[in-house]
Formats: structure tokens, sequence, C-alpha cells
């Protein structure tokens, strides 16, 4: 299956935001309707978000637009992996189920991807959403490296995120 990984630098606002959208504290845009979701839930984390993790990184902040988190959403396959053809009852595509044990195993390889690399203690949270047009996971670190705000640590450049792509999607 095809794999995506998207990168996002976020500043104090930007993580507020990124934990309104993950943990579903109101409906975005990309939400389909409930009947084109693949679960009742829609949503649910596999490390719940957490609100000091976040406190701690503005804390060091010694800048306002300094790097306090850093999202990645993780995507494995494309739409035609998990959905049928659209049809006029699911103009979306009717989902396509996924097992448990899938489920579980991908949301452990995300989990401990994130805790290896960034160190448990930075993870701030992880969520699958399963009510848009693909399953995929949003997970949120903060790039503390010494005591210090260090997102260069992981991002200085192409190689290393290169890197960290590939680091992921083994």
């Amino acid at each position: 299956m095809k794999f995506s990984f998207a990168i996002q630098k976020m500043g104090k606002g930007e993580m507020a935001i990124a934990r309104g959208h993950n943990c579903r504290t109101h409906p975005t845009r990309s939400q389909l309707d409930q009947g084109a979701w693949f679960s009742e839930q829609g949503s649910g984390y596999v490390v719940k978000w957490n609100d000091s993790k976040v406190k701690l990184a503005e804390e060091l902040a010694r800048r306002k637009d300094a790097v306090v988190g850093i999202e990645f959403v993780v995507q494995v396959g494309n739409q035609t992996d998990w959905r049928d053809p659209p049809s006029a009852e699911h103009p979306e595509g009717k989902p396509k189920p996924i097992s448990r044990e899938l489920r579980q195993g991908m949301c452990l390889a995300v989990k401990e991807w994130a805790e290896n690399t960034f160190g448990a203690e930075n993870v701030v949270g992880i969520h699958l959403h399963l009510d848009e047009s693909t399953p995929h996971f949003h997970a949120v670190v903060t790039p503390i490296k010494d005591g210090k705000l260090q997102a260069k640590a992981w991002l200085n450049g192409g190689a290393s995120v290169a890197a960290l792509r590939r680091s992921c999607h083994a």
C-alpha cells in the first residue's frame, strides 16, 4: 500500500488548533457524514493529548515564533484501498471493514515509532481519524532535547526529514 507522511512545525497557536482538530473538540471540514465513517466513534486516541507537555514546551520557548510542536500525519494506503468505488448510496465510497488486528497493529506501530524517535516524554498525543476519506494518524510531539526546544535535532534539512519518513515507514 501507498504510504503518506506529512510534517508541520507548530507554534503556540497552531498547537491549540491541532488539539481541537485531532481530539475532535469541534466538527472539522474534513469530516464526512457519519454514514461514511470507518467506525461509529469516527476517531480515537492511541496516546491521549497531554496539555502539560505542550505547556512545558511553551515555557521553554525563547522566541515568539519558536517551534513548540511538530505534527506528523501518517496514512497507509489511499482511498481505493479503504473504500469501494463511489455509488449513489455512498458518494465517498462505502468504507471497507478494518479488522481489529490491523487497526491495533497500525496504532502500535505509530506509537512505537513516535516514542522511539522523540521519546515518550515528548509525545503530546496520537490520534486515529476514521471519519475522513481514509484512516490516518495525527502524532504531535514536542521537540525537546537536553532540556531545550530543538526542532532542528529532528528537522534539519531534507536528509533528516527523509530519514524520519523512512523510519516511520519501516
